[in-house]
């Protein structure tokens, strides 16, 4: 398996995904080594929680990643740095001398950026079956989200077509590829990539919060309706348009608990632009203890999400849920008892929802997945299953 970060570096959403599922693997018996990248000049291997993990040197001009690196303002050193990952060639054969020391059958890339694509051919080149899981835009968008300027973006722009037209190409050499939602799959197949490419839709593994979990910790009176937002305070994830959304609600029985950080001059204006006391800024804050004091989450993300995952862990905790129809949002929702979904720019449609929830708290309150086999989508056992038969090997247990 090969992913830009593993953790503890930066665990993100890929980077757990890749971990649980690597870990899920090693329990029903297979074999499985993570290729990732490091900031140290040395290669070092080590065995954590029965996955052999290989931390390589990124083969580039700097560190961009988090949470010490960053893209800097520099758009020249931004395009060398692109330019030297459309093809690297000592990434590659870092990359295969692992695949050989391994003897590996499969190499399944999640976030191969800083290894370049190079990889899928010579992975193929040397027997190993292909598998890329779709976790972003990387492949159609050089900023891996498909939004910019405040909006979300149906095409490429120029930038993003001459920045990842290499990628149309290098597709090819991908033996099956997943999306962790219809959505994501689909869009990339309708900005051209993996036509002609088996495909499946193939959740992470999610045991998600448990209403047990989230119990006890409450803070407001049962007789406050308390939304949640959980999510870095940025643009695209729609925090502005929840917390105007508020300014529209009619009855005043509410509180928003907002958990998460993000640029701190866009939080400060936010701030000063939404005093209301009813709002409290959490900072940072652990999912559990955050889903423990809400009765319904609010994911009112305007980029495509391609699958939102802390909707799915609302859904698991038993919590109300409100989402935009961005990306992946509306298949989780399908699977939720009473969720909700409004068009991602109409702040007014936002408001109501709220506004319904607030008037009818009990039913509100009893979240949870509609049917109980849809659970089962995200268990681990079935991911794995999943996967072994994408892999084109037998179940090793």
């Amino acid at each position: 398996m090969l992913n830009h970060l593993y953790p503890p570096s930066a665990a993100g959403g890929s980077e757990k995904a890749t971990a649980v599922l690597a870990e899920a693997l090693v329990r029903a018996g297979h074999s499985v080594a993570v290729v990732t990248l490091c900031r140290e000049a040395g290669e070092s291997v080590a065995v954590e929680n029965g996955v052999r993990v290989y931390r390589v040197p990124l083969d580039n001009l700097y560190w961009p990643f988090p949470p010490a690196g960053s893209w800097g303002s520099n758009p020249v050193r931004k395009a060398l740095w692109r330019l030297r990952d459309l093809w690297n060639p000592r990434a590659v054969r870092r990359v295969v001398r692992i695949l050989e020391a391994e003897r590996s059958e499969v190499l399944h890339t999640n976030v191969p950026q800083g290894f370049s694509l190079g990889i899928w051919r010579a992975a193929r080149r040397r027997g190993c079956r292909v598998v890329h899981t779709l976790h972003d835009y990387q492949l159609v968008c050089a900023r891996s989200s498909m939004f910019r300027a405040g909006r979300v973006c149906m095409e490429p722009c120029t930038e993003c077509r001459l920045a990842t037209a290499h990628t149309v190409s290098a597709c090819r050499h991908v033996d099956h590829v997943v999306g962790v939602s219809q959505f994501v799959l689909a869009e990339h197949r309708r900005l051209g990539r993996f036509h002609g490419t088996e495909g499946s839709v193939i959740h992470n593994i999610q045991p998600g919060a448990t209403k047990a979990a989230c119990g006890g910790t409450r803070t407001e009176p049962m007789s406050t309706f308390v939304f949640g937002f959980l999510g870095r305070l940025t643009e695209e994830k729609g925090i502005a348009a929840l917390l105007r959304a508020t300014k529209l609600l009619r009855r005043p029985d509410w509180s928003l608990h907002i958990a998460g950080v993000g640029d701190a001059a866009f939080e400060a204006r936010l701030r000063r632009e939404f005093p209301d006391r009813r709002i409290r800024w959490m900072g940072f804050m652990d999912r559990d203890r955050l889903l423990a004091g809400v009765d319904a989450l609010v994911v009112p993300s305007r980029w495509h999400e391609p699958m939102g995952y802390v909707a799915l862990e609302a859904i698991h905790a038993g919590k109300g849920l409100i989402v935009a129809r961005s990306g992946g949002l509306p298949e989780l929702a399908a699977l939720a008892h009473g969720a909700v979904s409004y068009p991602p720019e109409d702040v007014p449609a936002l408001a109501r929802l709220m506004d319904v929830m607030i008037a009818d708290p009990d039913h509100a309150r009893r979240g949870g997945f509609a049917e109980p086999a849809s659970r089962l989508r995200f268990a681990e056992s079935a991911v794995v299953q999943a996967y072994e038969q994408v892999y084109g090997v037998a179940g090793a247990d």
